[in-house]
């Protein structure tokens, strides 16, 4: 599709490694160096970008040169009492060079026309609460979105000495050398015995884990065996071990994630911890396991969101913290019979 601005918008053409180190970036010149900021390699774009082949992967193009880019993902959303088809986007890039040239709404425009042409009831995705995130001013402003509550990450320190060292931010670094001296890194050896990696037979059983989590939640995915198997098990990019004592009581599903500070360092990120009937002694297995495999792979940080279903009292006494601020859902392109701005209880992943 050809634009008024003289970029063309097509998709993507191009490799998941050209791709990440295009968006990551984007990212580092969008973001102060005092911000720690995420980034992304091959590995895990092949598995959350490339993995459906349905997914919408809007590229645009000066010529031959890559200067923006958003990812979308038709699903279907529970929305309330109704099941609604709808978009989950991210990764919204411009080349930092193209400032002000048009790109990100040149995307925008054809997002819009295929949310339109396809019949789906929004667009959404993550507001991203640190300076140098454009997302809310650009979707709000431009776009005239919506805004609602959204999930908050909680993060617990495995390598406190190393987080002083690498954050960005000074309130990271002082946080750190406390979380160091009060020794708040440290992963409990306890046995995990009853847990195992997930195999696909374990599909049903993890599917109606998530859903017996999610059935309190007022906008989440609307998970189809397909969908979640995706989530679960691509090529050994997530990680997902299920407890297993004869029956499978829970799961704990987890991947890497990249981040630029005064240094580059690797975190865990939990998408989904659940335990059958919110049993303690089944979640401290499934969280004791997590911590010791993001420790072993020599991660700095934990960060686990209100959305993965862990309790807030284990989050606490696991040492986690919650985040200064939430990460609202926005939303752009809702369908006039849609009310988002009412979603009190939402649990999507992080991304």
């Amino acid at each position: 599709m050809a634009s008024n601005s003289g970029f063309e918008v097509v998709e993507y053409r191009g490799s998941p490694a050209e791709l990440a180190a295009f968006v990551s970036k984007c990212w580092d010149g969008q973001f102060p160096q005092d911000v720690t900021c995420p980034q992304w390699d091959a590995e895990y774009f092949a598995w959350a970008v490339f993995g459906n082949p349905d997914n919408m992967l809007l590229a645009a193009y000066d010529g031959g040169e890559l200067v923006g880019f958003i990812f979308g993902e038709a699903l279907g959303f529970r929305c309330g009492d109704r099941v609604v088809q709808g978009v989950f986007s991210s990764f919204l890039s411009a080349d930092p060079a193209r400032k002000g040239q048009g790109v990100a709404k040149t995307i925008a425009s054809e997002l819009f026309r295929r949310v339109q042409q396809e019949g789906y009831a929004f667009d959404v995705g993550f507001e991203v609460p640190t300076p140098g995130s454009l997302g809310p001013k650009f979707w709000l402003g431009s776009q005239k979105g919506e805004r609602a509550d959204g999930i908050r990450p909680w993060i617990r320190p495995l390598d406190a000495r190393r987080l002083t060292r690498v954050s960005a931010a000074r309130y990271e670094r002082a946080a750190a050398r406390v979380a160091g001296l009060a020794r708040l890194d440290r992963v409990p050896a306890r046995a995990t015995g009853n847990l195992r990696p997930f195999e696909p037979r374990d599909l049903d059983a993890c599917l109606e884990l998530i859903l017996a989590k999610e059935a309190g939640s007022d906008f989440c995915f609307d998970w189809t065996p397909e969908r979640l198997a995706l989530q679960l098990d691509h090529e050994g990019i997530p990680t997902t071990l299920v407890y297993d004592d004869g029956k499978i009581r829970g799961l704990t599903n987890f991947h890497r994630i990249r981040f630029r500070g005064r240094e580059r360092f690797t975190a865990g990120q939990v998408d989904h911890l659940v335990a059958q009937g919110g049993d303690r002694h089944v979640e401290r297995q499934l969280l004791d396991a997590t911590l010791q495999s993001m420790k072993k792979a020599g991660h700095a940080l934990v960060v686990c969101p209100t959305s993965a279903g862990m309790s807030t009292a284990s989050r606490l006494r696991a040492g986690f913290l919650p985040m200064p601020a939430p990460y609202r859902l926005l939303f752009a392109f809702v369908a006039p019979d849609l009310d988002v701005t009412q979603l009190r209880r939402p649990m999507l992943h992080l991304r």
